[in-house]
């Protein structure tokens, strides 16, 4: 099995263990809610990470293609800058979906109408 597979099932048998002592619907997504909501702090973490760093690879290839005359494509370095500016954004877009759902970070019950 491969290493992510690995980490992706542990990561769900870690959600769904916690959640086994639930007696309704309202329970379980009371008990998951915190938990992901950790899971998804690491994942905003690595993609600000991830940003930086393709970042500065895309700084380093316009560096590149301004000084090789044409041997280096300018396309690489926009690939860059878009998956640069994509994993900069991840994190308001979990943050949107996550308020969009009617999480209410006040009063922390999901759901309420």
């Amino acid at each position: 099995m491969k290493k992510i597979e690995k980490i992706g099932l542990f990561i769900l048998l870690n959600l769904l263990i916690t959640s086994a002592q639930a007696q309704t619907i309202a329970d379980v997504v009371n008990t998951l809610i915190p938990q992901v909501k950790s899971y998804l702090s690491v994942l905003e973490i690595v993609a600000y990470i991830g940003g930086i760093v393709f970042g500065m690879k895309c700084a380093f290839t316009l560096k590149e293609v301004n000084e090789s005359k044409g041997q280096v494509k300018l396309s690489k370095a926009l690939f860059y800058f878009v998956c640069a500016g994509l994993l900069i954004a991840l994190p308001t877009f979990i943050t949107t979906g996550i308020d969009s759902l009617g999480y209410n970070q006040a009063a922390q019950q999901p759901f309420r109408y």
